[in-house]
């Protein structure tokens, strides 16, 4: 019997590949740790208008942000070593370049990448923090650092949040390239099992999935951080009275899905109405459980602009533009919210 996909084959190649998974993280951690680090300073600079610098971090966030990250891997694996050529001969150093393991050229090629994206991401957090309560700090007397670690930092990260993490798990995704720098990750290791039997649809299947469930796992990781659902301030709060969804459905004059008159007159079109089928209960039991989409994550507002883009605010300073999901924009609320 001609045996074309073997099911078996990819669990055993599961088995082995999940011994490469802390490799693959490990990797992932590094690179995660020290382009955040980058990324804030960039972002600084860049906030700052630091002279000379601001140009420079310009440069070298959009050369990161333009050219392909395997691109990039190439230049580290081979530049590095150019490099410590120069310095070996012009600072008369006898750096091995030989000892230099293969892990540090991914790492720092990673980290320089993801450092790019989150400096555009922090920076964007940055500035959109409200300048009355940056204003109000300076009347109270408040020093920059405490601004700084006070005002500023707790607000942008709340905003950053969400995209941070969407590029946590790009990020994860992108050491499946580290291969080509002679690191033998879990992409590496499926290669090299591929070849050993000929099988390398069934290895390249037990990969994505290994993947996927790694991907899911930071995405409910991310999910318990970011959760947001239940606000914790503003009239999100003040309306619920602890988290009650009846208090927010049923609140005056906000759901005429939720009245049976509207304007003196019967509404035939209210939720009494309805006849729910068992996947209306099933999705109502999903939120109500705390769960989160990832494309709206905790999104307090939505509308249809009827246009190609959607505004960066709405409704007026209250929320700022998170994600668009066909013809609808969904925005996250921002600090002024929380004075509502």
């Amino acid at each position: 019997m001609l045996n074309i996909f073997d099911p078996s084959v990819v669990i055993d190649d599961i088995g082995v590949l999940i011994g490469y998974i802390p490799i693959t993280l490990g990797l992932t951690a590094a690179a995660g740790i020290v382009g955040l680090i980058l990324g804030f300073l960039l972002a600084i600079i860049r906030t700052r208008r630091i002279v000379v610098l601001h140009q420079i971090a310009g440069v070298f966030i959009s050369l990161m942000r333009g050219t392909p990250i395997l691109v990039q891997l190439y230049v580290t694996y081979f530049g590095i070593p150019i490099i410590i050529k120069y310095i070996n001969y012009y600072q008369n150093k006898n750096i091995q370049i030989a000892e230099i393991p293969a892990i540090l050229y991914a790492i720092v090629a990673l980290a320089l990448n993801n450092a790019a994206f989150c400096s555009v991401i922090i920076q964007s957090s940055l500035e959109a923090v409200d300048k009355g309560e940056i204003e109000a700090a300076i009347a109270l007397g408040m020093t920059g650092p405490q601004r700084m670690f006070r005002i500023i930092l707790p607000e942008a990260a709340e905003i950053a949040l969400p995209s941070l993490g969407n590029q946590i798990i790009g990020l994860v995704k992108g050491t499946s390239l580290a291969f080509t720098c002679g690191v033998v990750e879990m992409t590496a290791e499926g290669k090299l099992l591929g070849a050993r039997g000929y099988r390398y649809f069934e290895a390249y299947v037990a990969l994505a999935i290994l993947y996927w469930v790694i991907t899911i796992v930071l995405e409910q990781i991310i999910r318990l951080v970011m959760n947001r659902v239940r606000a914790p301030g503003g009239e999100f709060a003040r309306v619920s009275q602890g988290g009650s969804v009846r208090n927010i459905i049923f609140q005056p004059g906000q759901f005429v899905c939720a009245r049976e008159t509207e304007g003196g007159q019967y509404n035939p079109q209210n939720i009494f109405n309805m006849r729910p089928e068992a996947i209306h209960y099933d999705i109502a039991d999903w939120a109500l459980a705390g769960n989160v989409l990832n494309e709206v994550m905790g999104s307090l507002f939505f509308f249809n602009p009827y246009s190609p883009t959607c505004p960066p605010n709405f409704p007026s300073t209250l929320g700022y533009a998170y994600n668009r999901i066909g013809d609808h924009c969904f925005y996250m609320p921002t600090s002024a919210y929380y004075r509502t």
